[in-house]
């Protein structure tokens, strides 16, 4: 007891700061997040590359009409069939309908009177099957499995204003960090 006194008395630190330990953990915390935001990103960066470079893609989705299996907001990926004979009943495929692309579940396959099939889809949600017969021409691929939400921000990133606002947001960080950079070394020593 003595000694510590004596220390104190002497102008020694008899302990942790509160304050420094709460912006330390602060510090920690931010740095953690932006490391697995980073990582997030490139993640998703690499699994879209290498789907592509498979022939596949990635489509949002808008609509509810394939709820509860597919969420509006949802990311689907699709891959691209062999043929005919490789969709059945049950698939959910992913086809161009007029300038969207849409994704519904195979109800039926009818074979065409000029040759080739058809085949009839309906939204899980939807009361009745689509009102056209879907051609092999229109078939994107099929839906392999979506990623809840994710549509929602991949549309989002898609705004040209918001990418805008994100690329000055990461320069302006950048451009502070180059031209004030922390001192913390001459910032401790100051306060010891």
């Amino acid at each position: 007891m003595r000694r510590s006194v004596e220390r104190a008395a002497a102008g020694a630190k008899t302990g942790p700061v509160p304050g420094k330990a709460i912006q330390a953990a602060t510090n920690l915390l931010i740095t953690v997040l932006c490391a697995a935001g980073l990582a997030a990103i490139l993640a998703a960066v690499v699994l879209v590359a290498g789907i592509r470079r498979e022939g596949g893609d990635v489509y949002a989705v808008m609509s509810g009409s394939m709820e509860p299996a597919i969420p509006a907001g949802s990311l689907i990926v699709v891959t691209p069939c062999g043929g005919p004979e490789e969709i059945r009943e049950g698939d959910v495929l992913a086809f161009t309908a007029g300038n969207a692309v849409a994704a519904h579940r195979v109800v039926g396959i009818t074979e065409l009177p000029a040759g080739g099939v058809g085949y009839r889809t309906q939204g899980d949600a939807n009361e009745r099957p689509d009102a056209g017969l879907v051609s092999c021409d229109d078939v994107i691929g099929v839906v392999r499995w979506h990623v809840p939400w994710a549509g929602y921000l991949s549309t989002w990133l898609k705004q040209s204003r918001i990418r805008l606002r994100l690329l000055a947001a990461a320069a302006a960080l950048l451009l502070t960090a180059v031209l004030f950079p922390r001192r913390r070394k001459a910032n401790e020593e100051e306060n010891e």
